[in-house]
């Protein structure tokens, strides 16, 4: 956010980055972790409201944390849209008809009137053309300061129909996503490990089908004669939950994996190289695994977690019954 209450939460979030070292880490990798620190440091404001003048002012702040997934997650099926030009001063955004990316704005939300809250006194209408727009109402009684609603059709990256996430679905892309990878590609894959849900691994064979007899594998289970596979070599994350990873050295790190459990292939600048740890010598560069060093941490970018944590938590598709 750009306005004064998003800087506040931008220098409470620094400061707590500030504060990080080894005996003591407190460094803020997801949202998650913002609302923890936002929730112990962000309630009360340092002045009470009794010494501000004319007891005006900000009295208390709430966060509020959606999940991308588990019991409390919200329906997400549009993932990505283009930037909404113009759209930096507006305050209050309303998601009306999620499915078809239609979404209700406002420069200052109200809070007055009831049917401002939700907008649900401004319902949108189509044109010829399949523009959204919305009838005018002039009803709200702080029209003059929060302004007209207005009603704007979201750019989607494709124009393709929006597909339902489930586990079917993905397992055919994994399928496709198999076909493709290269090796020295990185790899998202799911797991149904209760402690991980993914992970990510950098291709040292593409595409081929297993021949012989059946091998158990980590993480993977039974392997049958002609699966569809791919080898990887596992990063893990430096910590649980963090979206800083290693490459694993370990000859058990280097394993196949079904082409129906890839979720991404990751583009080249989605996870970049951090930091080197000392003590690292030079002709240890022979050992590295397709450009990937053992010794540095590679840093996973936030939306491109954010989109993982949406694609390994997709519904199993629902059953009809009569």
């Amino acid at each position: 956010p750009s306005d004064g209450i998003g800087a506040d939460v931008k220098g409470t979030i620094n400061a707590e980055q500030m504060l990080d070292t080894p005996d003591r880490p407190t460094r803020v990798e997801n949202c998650q972790q913002v609302y923890e620190v936002l929730k112990r440091k962000f309630e009360f404001t340092r002045k009470p409201i009794w010494d501000k003048k004319d007891l005006r002012g900000v009295t208390r702040r709430f966060a509020f944390f959606v999940p991308n997934h588990g019991p409390d997650a919200v329906r997400r099926p549009v993932l990505g849209c283009h930037t909404l030009e113009g759209s930096k001063p507006l305050r209050q955004f309303v998601d009306c008809k999620s499915d078809s990316a239609q979404i209700l704005t406002r420069l200052h939300s109200c809070h007055e009137c009831e049917g401002c809250r939700t907008l649900s006194d401004y319902r949108i209408e189509l044109d010829e053309n399949g523009n959204a727009s919305i009838p005018a109402n002039t009803t709200c009684k702080n029209m003059e300061i929060c302004g007209p609603v207005e009603a704007y059709q979201l750019l989607l990256p494709s124009a393709s129909v929006i597909q339902p996430l489930t586990r079917s679905y993905l397992a055919n892309k994994g399928k496709a996503l198999g076909l493709q990878v290269k090796v020295g590609d990185v790899i998202v894959v799911e797991l149904t490990h209760e402690n991980e849900k993914y992970m990510l691994g950098v291709v040292t064979k593409a595409h081929y089908k297993h021949s012989g007899e059946d091998i158990e594998v980590p993480y993977m289970g039974t392997i049958k004669a002609r699966d569809d596979l791919v080898d990887v070599r596992k990063f893990e994350p430096m910590r649980g939950g963090s979206t800083v990873f290693k490459l694993c050295q370990q000859a058990e790190k280097h394993f196949p994996v079904f082409t129906d459990d890839t979720r991404k292939i990751l583009a080249v600048d989605d996870l970049k190289k951090e930091e080197v740890r000392r003590g690292r010598s030079e002709h240890a560069r022979s050992d590295d695994c397709h450009g990937f060093e053992y010794a540095a941490a590679y840093k996973l970018k936030s939306a491109v977690h954010a989109e993982i944590l949406t694609l390994v938590n997709a519904e199993d598709p629902i059953e009809e019954v009569d």
